[in-house]
C-alpha cells in the first residue's frame, strides 16, 4: 500500500504541474515507471510478483527517497520559484 500511495501522490504532483515539473527538472527518475507500478499494484495486484515488489523496495525505493528529499530541498530553497510563478 505504501508503494501505491507514493505512486498516487507523485502522479498528483505531476498532474498539478501539467506534467512539466518532474520530467523537466528530474528526468533521471523513471516517473512513468513509478506511475505504472502504482497502477499495477492498484488494479492488477493479482499479477504482481512478491519477489519483484521486494526487489523494488530493497533496491529502488532508497534512491527514490533521496531524489524526493532533493526535490523538497530544491523547492524549499527556491530553485523552482520561476516555474511555480509561471503557473
Amino acid at each position: 500500500m505504501c508503494l501505491q500511495t507514493i505512486g498516487e501522490t507523485l502522479k498528483k504532483v505531476d498532474t498539478l504541474t501539467k506534467q512539466d515539473f518532474l520530467e523537466t527538472f528530474y528526468p533521471q527518475i523513471p516517473w512513468r515507471g513509478i506511475f505504472g507500478l502504482r497502477n499495477v499494484i492498484a488494479h492488477e495486484y493479482e499479477n504482481t510478483e512478491p519477489e519483484e515488489i521486494y526487489d523494488i523496495i530493497r533496491t529502488e525505493l532508497p534512491a527514490l527517497y533521496h531524489h524526493i528529499l532533493k526535490i523538497i530541498q530544491d523547492i524549499t530553497n527556491g530553485v523552482h520559484d520561476d516555474f511555480f510563478r509561471s503557473r
